[in-house]
C-alpha cells in the first residue's frame, strides 16, 4: 500500500512512522528545506539560543533506517480524492492508496499587515525560515512589537528580552492568554512580565502598521508607538487550503469524508476536539492516522484531552491545562499567592476542570490526574 503523508511536522512524524511500522511504502512531503523540526523550539532558533539544526526531531538516516521517503520542497497544489492522486508544485501527478493530511496550521495575518511583511519591517514567526529571518534583524533591533499576548507572544518578549531588546506585548482582549488563564492568572502573568520589564498593552487594537523615518510604527485607537521591529503572533488557521478552506473534517478516527483522505493535528476538525493547537493531540491524532490508514485493523478512537501550556525560561515559569471558561471563573480556588507565585484549580462542583500555575509546578501533575475531560 502506497501511502502520502503531507506535513512534516509532529502529526507528520508520528504518521509515516506508524505507517511504514504496518509495511505501507511511505512518503513524507514537506513544502520545507530543512528536517523535520520540533516547531515550539523555533523561538530559539529566532533569538540566537539555538542552531537550527539542533532542533530537528531525527536525522536525516532516521527516515531511511524506519523506511520513510522523506521529500523535502515539496509544495502541493491540488488533491483529487476521487482517485486519491495529487499534484506537487513540479506539476507531475502522484499516485497513492491513501492520502494523509498534517499540514498543521497557518498563522492569521491582518490585511493591513501585508505590506509590513512584504517590505520586512514586520514579520511572522511560525517555521524556520520566519526565525532565521528574524535573527538576521537582531543586531538592529533595539526596541521590538510583539502583536498578541498568546503563548508564542510571551516566549518571544522572553527570549527578546533576554538578549537586551525593549519590548512591548499589544493585545487586543483585555487579558494575556485569556484561553488559558483566570482573569486574576492573567493579572499575574503581565505583572510577572513587568518585573522582566516586558510592557504590555491590553485592551489595546491595533488598526494600522507603517514605516515612518526607518521606524515601524503602529497606530491604535489611542496613539502612535515606534519600533524597530514587529512580529505578529495573532493565532492562527487550519492549513489545508488546497482541499477544504477550513481544514479537514475527520471523524474520531482521523477519517474524513472523503474517500482514502485521513488528517491530523492542526489541519484536521476533529468532532470531539476541544483544545486544538496542541503537540501532543498532533502526536495522537499522527499515529491513530498512520495505524487506521495503513491496516485492515480494528480501527483506533481518538480520544481528545486538553492542551498544556508549558512555558520554562530561566526563572520563569507558566503552566496550565484545561478549560478557563467564564462561567468557571466563579469557582477558582487559589492553592498559593505569594509574590511571583500564583497556583489554583478551576472546579466545576467537585471536579477539576482547569489548572494554572505561574512562577511555580508544584503539584501541577498531580492535579493534572484528576482534570475532568469535558
Amino acid at each position: 500500500m502506497k501511502i502520502a503523508v503531507i506535513g512534516a511536522g509532529h502529526a507528520g512524524v508520528t504518521a509515516a512512522l506508524e505507517a511504514a511500522k504496518f509495511g505501507a511504502d511511505v512518503s513524507l512531503l514537506s513544502d520545507e528545506n530543512a528536517l523535520p523540526y520540533y516547531r515550539p523550539k523555533i523561538t530559539n532558533v529566532a533569538f540566537g539560543q539555538a542552531e537550527s539544526g539542533e532542533i530537528s526531531i531525527h536525522p536525516s538516516e532516521w527516515y531511511d533506517e524506519n523506511k520513510i521517503k522523506l521529500v523535502l520542497k515539496s509544495k502541493i497544489e491540488k488533491i483529487d480524492p476521487q482517485h486519491c492522486s495529487l499534484w506537487t508544485s513540479s506539476g507531475q501527478p502522484l499516485q497513492f492508496d491513501k492520502i494523509i493530511i498534517t499540514t498543521g496550521a497557518c498563522p492569521i495575518i491582518p490585511k493591513f499587515t501585508e505590506g509590513a511583511i512584504q517590505k520586512g519591517y514586520a514579520s511572522t514567526l511560525w517555521n524556520i525560515k520566519d526565525s532565521l529571518l528574524i535573527r538576521e534583524k537582531l543586531k538592529n533591533i533595539k526596541e521590538l512589537a510583539i502583536i498578541g499576548g498568546g503563548v508564542i507572544g510571551i516566549e518571544c518578549a522572553l527570549r527578546a528580552s533576554d538578549v537586551g531588546i525593549k519590548v512591548t506585548i499589544i493585545e487586543k482582549s483585555d487579558a494575556l492568554m485569556q484561553k488559558n488563564l483566570s482573569i486574576r492568572g492573567s493579572q499575574v502573568l503581565k505583572q510577572a512580565l513587568q518585573n522582566k520589564g516586558i510592557e504590555t498593552l491590553t485592551s489595546t487594537t491595533v488598526e494600522n502598521i507603517t514605516q515612518t523615518n526607518n521606524k515601524a510604527s503602529i497606530k491604535t485607537e489611542e496613539k502612535l508607538l515606534f519600533f524597530d521591529h514587529i512580529i505578529l503572533s495573532i493565532g492562527c488557521l487550519p492549513n489545508a487550503g488546497f482541499i477544504q478552506a477550513n481544514g479537514v473534517y475527520v471523524n474520531n478516527y482521523m477519517a474524513s469524508n472523503l474517500p482514502n483522505i485521513y488528517s491530523a493535528g492542526d489541519s484536521a476538525v476533529v468532532e470531539s476536539a476541544i483544545a486544538p493547537f496542541s503537540v501532543l493531540n498532533a502526536i495522537n491524532q499522527g499515529k491513530i492516522a498512520g495505524y487506521n490508514a495503513s491496516t485492515s485493523n480494528s480501527p483506533i478512537k481518538f480520544q481528545n484531552s486538553p492542551a498544556t501550556v508549558d512555558i520554562k525560561y530561566n526563572d520563569f515559569e507558566l503552566h496550565a491545562v484545561g478549560y478557563s471558561t467564564e462561567s468557571l471563573l466563579k469557582n477558582e480556588s487559589v492553592l498559593e499567592e505569594n509574590g511571583n507565585i500564583y497556583r489554583s484549580i478551576l472546579r466545576d462542583t467537585n471536579s477539576i476542570l482547569g489548572i494554572q500555575m505561574i512562577g511555580s509546578s508544584k503539584d501541577f501533575n498531580l492535579y493534572r490526574k484528576q482534570l475532568k475531560t469535558i
